[in-house]
């Protein structure tokens, strides 16, 4: 059983795009649309728009765009039937439980499932087997009590190579789902998957929502065996799951599920580098810690972020990596529109060592007294026992102005701009020139080199230009859209993605419907036109009229133009077939009067449809 589409567009127009993706991106008003940065490509300059009059999204950055649904699908990495629930249940909507038929759906969910299996595999290894007390005793030592265990689900994995496979196996799990998993590995396809992880103590990996995507695990000593295979003495310390269609490192950060509802109620996240980092602040009580997952931070995690809180903390140390390190997060978090301080433990110190030596009301007073990213990088220069000469004095300044550039709000910009001045005794009109002269190179060199939506291009670039005018007309106006397929016959369309289009507007016009363009991408299941509908419906290189308060009249007599161009085109097509009919009739000897009156009388015609009275 289905969902009734009817239903699908009752829960649609539940709702208003805009407060839906508001909740996710931040956007500003622009006219009559709203825009910000895009949630699906990293971006310094705002290219999003969302269009509450004709409910869709299109970014003109990277092409992407649709309805209401499918931007949860994308953003959430939800099937269609996860989306419509989702947005259901935010309008209130009492929706019965469908059967899911899409085929992702399936695969997400065998995913889902084989994760949730290895976690409690894990977990009972760690538990209640006897090899799992050397995992036991790491966590002890590490000062881990067992309700942070619990609530990070953690777990080991045994030192042998098919335990988990063979275990899997018994429950009636697949060795290709083990594999699409990332939690076994295979040589070639003849032969049997064998355990990523080994030896290893497992921390499950969770989205913002509570499924578990993927893993991470840290190696356990092993000095015991000295005959151990060398490759596996020299793996790295940390390794975690491949990426997977569940698991996309760059979007996830570790410990969020666990505190997204305190990091909500104190506005406030404190980012960390690892997983025992965000363990030992829960442990003392400080349920605001995140991780990355072994990789630098992306704009889709500081995205993620900005849905909890605008304030974020960085703990790094004051050395060269740590300043670096803060500087690269501190400019992709600017970009999120996101406040950024930083704190300085200390050389060497990390959140466990620094709260088991101090106190956790010492940790706060110092997130209390944290940084501005401006002060943490200049303190770097304070160091008197380090002399640094004019020109890295000089190109350390063009560093942190570079830094500036990532903030949106103006203001924001000028306040640190003022700040690097005083701080570094340099003069402010040169300070402000350096910025303005670098944005300025930027600007121009981002303008020649970044092409507009270069993969929404090439699906357009095979439709005639003619074509998508008449595809954008019917998409935005369905009074007009009648006009057009009265006078338009199908037989002339040339676009396969057009004639779908028309036969969605029918379809929707038969049942007395009032369509706007949402309704038309929500009746295509094709990603690659659902993205042609939005692009012909919001980019004013195809559609004539963005401005709706521009006159119906004028849309009037772009329609007429359509037609008439259309009616020339067929002309012109007729006149090329007489033309080969002419010749073919000269070539054996036969009668061409008939055909050049026709001919002559097409000409006429043409004349009458270009040059009207």
């Amino acid at each position: 059983m289905r969902i009734p589409e009817n239903k699908i567009d009752d829960i649609r127009n539940s709702v208003n795009i805009v407060d839906v993706i508001g909740s996710v991106v931040r956007l500003k008003k622009a006219g009559q649309n709203f825009m910000g940065l895009c949630p699906f490509h990293q971006e310094k300059t705002p290219s999003f728009s969302v269009h509450p009059g004709k409910q869709i999204y299109k970014c003109f950055g990277c092409g992407e765009g649709g309805n209401v649904f499918t931007f949860l699908m994308k953003d959430q990495n939800l099937s269609f039937y996860e989306s419509v629930k989702q947005v259901a249940n935010r309008a209130g909507i009492q929706l019965p439980e469908f059967r899911e038929e899409t085929q992702d759906k399936k695969q997400y969910e065998k995913l889902y499932a084989v994760n949730e299996f290895a976690a409690e595999w894990y977990r009972n290894n760690l538990l209640k087997s006897q090899s799992g007390q050397k995992a036991i005793s790491y966590l002890t030592q590490r000062g881990f009590k067992e309700e942070t265990i619990n609530t990070f689900g953690l777990g080991y994995a045994p030192d042998a190579w098919e335990d988990l496979v063979k275990a899997a196996k018994q429950s009636a799990y697949d060795e290709k789902s083990l594999v699409e998993a990332g939690l076994a590995l295979r040589k070639s396809e003849q032969k049997t998957p064998y355990d990523r992880f080994r030896n290893r103590v497992v921390f499950p990996i969770k989205n913002e929502f509570g499924r578990i995507v993927g893993f991470g695990a840290r190696k356990l000593d092993d000095s015991s065996q000295p005959q151990r295979d060398r490759r596996e003495k020299d793996s790295p310390k940390y390794i975690n799951s491949p990426e997977t269609p569940v698991y996309h490192k760059g979007k996830l950060l570790y410990g969020l599920y666990q505190n997204k509802d305190a990091i909500r109620k104190e506005d406030m996240v404190i980012i960390v580098e690892g997983y025992t980092d965000v363990m030992a602040l829960y442990e003392f009580g400080i349920r605001l810690g995140v991780a990355t997952l072994g990789t630098s931070l992306t704009l889709r995690q500081a995205q993620l972020i900005n849905r909890y809180t605008k304030n974020v903390v960085l703990l790094y140390d004051a050395d060269d990596p740590g300043v670096k390190a803060a500087i690269r997060g501190a400019e992709v978090l600017q970009q999120a529109n996101l406040d950024v301080r930083v704190v300085d433990l200390g050389s060497g110190a990390d959140p466990d060592s620094f709260l088991r030596k101090n106190s956790k009301e010492e940790f706060m007073e110092a997130v209390e007294n944290s940084q501005s990213i401006v002060d943490f990088y200049v303190s770097g220069f304070d160091d008197s026992e380090k002399q640094i000469s004019y020109n890295e004095k000089t190109e350390r300044i063009r560093n942190i102005i570079e830094l500036v550039d990532s903030v949106s709000d103006r203001l924001k910009r000028e306040v640190m701009l003022q700040e690097i001045g005083e701080k570094l005794n340099a003069d402010m009109k040169s300070v402000f020139k350096e910025f303005y002269n670098k944005r300025r190179l930027k600007t121009r060199f981002i303008g020649k080199k970044e092409p507009v939506q270069p993969v929404i291009r090439e699906a357009l670039a095979g439709i005639d230009r003619l074509e998508r005018e008449l595809g954008s007309i019917i998409i935005n106006s369905p009074g007009l859209a009648s006009v057009l397929l009265e006078s338009v016959s199908v037989d002339d369309i040339y676009s396969p993605e057009i004639l779908q289009i028309i036969g969605f507007v029918k379809r929707l016009k038969s049942e007395n419907r009032n369509y706007e363009p949402a309704d038309i991408v929500g009746a295509s299941g094709d990603l690659k036109l659902q993205k042609i509908i939005v692009d012909l419906a919001v980019d004013p290189n195809e559609f004539p009229l963005q401005n709706e308060d521009e006159s119906y009249e004028r849309l009037q007599n772009v329609t007429d133009d359509i037609i008439n161009k259309f009616q020339e085109r067929k002309i012109e097509n007729d006149l090329n077939r007489l033309q080969e009919q002419i010749k073919k009739t000269e070539s054996k000897g036969g009668d061409t009067v008939p055909l050049i009156s026709q001919y002559h009388e097409l000409l006429r015609h043409k004349n009458e449809v270009t040059h009207p009275q």
